[in-house]
Order: structure tokens, then C-alpha cells, then sequence
């Protein structure tokens, strides 16, 4: 995609997909019937599908949402009927390989709910801390944690799919 953003002129036209069907398998978005609370981290690359799964959630479902972005002009209004509270980090260069978000989530008080469940993408290296904090510290069930690792800090796309 980077690729074709770099030869990309005004008027080009760009599809993007978001969780228009229930069975959505690039955002593998899927929680269980019965949740009672939407917990999801995203890092700028998981921006787009974070916006259209807060956009599908029902008016009213509790969620917690937080998201890095590189950049404060990235930080914007998200569109959802949920009663979610979104809370932004911008990083900087420093920031690479860790998610800034996991103290606040650690520190979080969460809304009473017996059955959470998880959604997590972004750089695989925080992806795996924050599964780590959910399933090991929080006690919540790993089958109702869904992360996807979208990327990994310092290899090209090349280089991930050689250690496939």
C-alpha cells in the first residue's frame, strides 16, 4: 500500500474496508454474543478498522478505548452511539516497541462486567504486551481476546514475510 500511496495523485480513488458484514476477516472483530464491556487498544495503522468497529457498536454498550497516534493532528472525533470513553496518546520517536497507553490501561478502572471482550492490533510487539496485561493481569479469558499484529517495529514487510 505504501507503495501505491507514493504514486498516488489527486483523484486516484483508495477502497477502504471496515466491518460492513458480521463476518469481517481482515478485522477479525468478533465479540461473543453475550459481552458486557469492549475493551480495544489500536495504534495509528488500526485506526481506520477502531473507527469502524466503534461506528457498529450498539448505542449504549460500554467501552474503553485507547489509541496511539504519532501525531496531535491525528487525534480526532470518533463517530459511535456506544457509551465509550476514548482516550488518546500521541507518541514520538521514542515511543517505538511500547505501548504508552499500558500504564493507563493498568491503572484503569474498568466498568463492572462479567463477560469483556478484547480487541487489539497494532505493532505485534505491543500487541503481545497488552494480550500479556488482559490475559495475565486483568484474568480475562484469552478466547475473548482477539489481537492482530499488524506490523512489527523495525522490518520491512519483506523481512516478516522471509521469517513466515
Amino acid at each position: 500500500a505504501s507503495r501505491w500511496a507514493a504514486r498516488a495523485g489527486a483523484g486516484d480513488r483508495v477502497l477502504l474496508l471496515g466491518p460492513a458484514v458480521a463476518d469481517n476477516r481482515a478485522i477479525r472483530f468478533r465479540p461473543p454474543e453475550d459481552t458486557d464491556l469492549v475493551l480495544l487498544w489500536a495504534d495509528e495503522t488500526a485506526l481506520p478498522a477502531t473507527a469502524a468497529v466503534l461506528e457498529t457498536l450498539p448505542a449504549g454498550t460500554p467501552a474503553r478505548v485507547w489509541l496511539e497516534v504519532p501525531h496531535p493532528g491525528d487525534v480526532q472525533d470518533l463517530a459511535t452511539g456506544a457509551d465509550a470513553e476514548i482516550t488518546w496518546f500521541v507518541k514520538d520517536a521514542r515511543d517505538q516497541g511500547s505501548p504508552m497507553a499500558l500504564d493507563s490501561i493498568r491503572a484503569a478502572e474498568l466498568p463492572p462486567a462479567e463477560r469483556p471482550y478484547v480487541w487489539i492490533a497494532g505493532e505485534a510487539g505491543c500487541v503481545r504486551r497488552l494480550r500479556r496485561h488482559f490475559v495475565g493481569e486483568r484474568g480475562i479469558d484469552r478466547g475473548r481476546v482477539t489481537f492482530v499484529g499488524y506490523w512489527r517495529h523495525g522490518l520491512t514487510e519483506e523481512q516478516l514475510r522471509e521469517q513466515g
